[in-house]
């Protein structure tokens, strides 16, 4: 698995541009914390599951090149609330491990599935957290060839 992620200001202002090893642990976790939206993918056969206590689960996900991992907390009704994580964060040309968090909120269902309606992406470093991503699913749909559109 060889990604490179690219980084834009309004799609146009380049921020940063980031590839190898540590660009594609960083994008294999990101998939894990955006399947919230597609929770049908948590049962791939190449996602393994590892109880840890009655509310947090430790979930890998195995690539040909790489194995990442997350641990999932969920509350009481097994609504996963926040995602928690060691993730290369990009420092000029080198990268460090640093904890990353998604934190899930306002379920609604849709489509027979309760999915979080609401996120926030967080690094979470010694100098303070640092949320960089806040979004809102105002409407969602299901094709049905199983992809999800986000509108």
């Amino acid at each position: 698995m060889v990604s490179s992620l690219c980084v834009k200001l309004l799609s146009l202002v380049p921020l940063a541009e980031v590839s190898g090893p540590e660009a594609d642990q960083g994008e294999l976790l990101r998939y894990l914390g955006e399947i919230i939206w597609f929770p049908t993918a948590w049962l791939s056969d190449a996602i393994a599951w590892q109880a840890i206590d009655a509310q947090s689960v430790k979930v890998t996900i195995c690539q040909p090149s790489i194995t990442v991992s997350a641990v999932l907390h969920v509350n009481e009704q097994g609504q996963m609330t926040h995602l928690t994580a060691e993730r290369f964060l990009a420092e000029g040309k080198s990268f460090r491990l640093e904890r990353w968090s998604a934190q899930c909120q306002e379920y609604h269902e849709v489509s027979g599935m309760l999915i979080p309606t609401r996120v926030e992406v967080t690094w979470n470093l010694a100098s303070g957290d640092f949320s960089y991503f806040r979004g809102e699913i105002t409407e969602i749909e299901y094709n049905q060839s199983g992809r999800v559109i986000v509108l």
